[in-house]
């Protein structure tokens, strides 16, 4: 049986210190639980991202990809900053 509920998917790009954009996937029932889940992730990245972005001040590349959830550093960029969102309704 089908559930009656709209299905609803957010992926959210935010851009790291190391230049690249990793993606981050919200599921939601609606279109408003979708958003304030979204709104809790954005808060949640900002601060990790903030956190990427000291310790690349430091020269500590190996935390921020821990951090970014990669295994080992792909080459240092510039710190920049940055997002991307892209909503899609199943």
């Amino acid at each position: 049986m089908l559930d009656s509920r709209e299905n609803v998917v957010v992926e959210y790009f935010p851009k790291w210190p190391d230049g690249k954009k990793h993606s981050r996937s919200v599921y939601a029932g609606t279109s408003e639980e979708c958003e304030e889940k979204l709104a809790e992730l954005i808060q949640q990245m900002k601060m990790e991202i903030a956190e990427a972005k000291r310790f690349a001040a430091e020269g500590k590349w190996e935390q921020v990809m821990a951090l970014a959830g990669q295994k080992k550093a792909r080459g240092a960029r510039g710190i920049e900053s940055g997002h991307q969102e892209k909503t899609t309704t199943v």
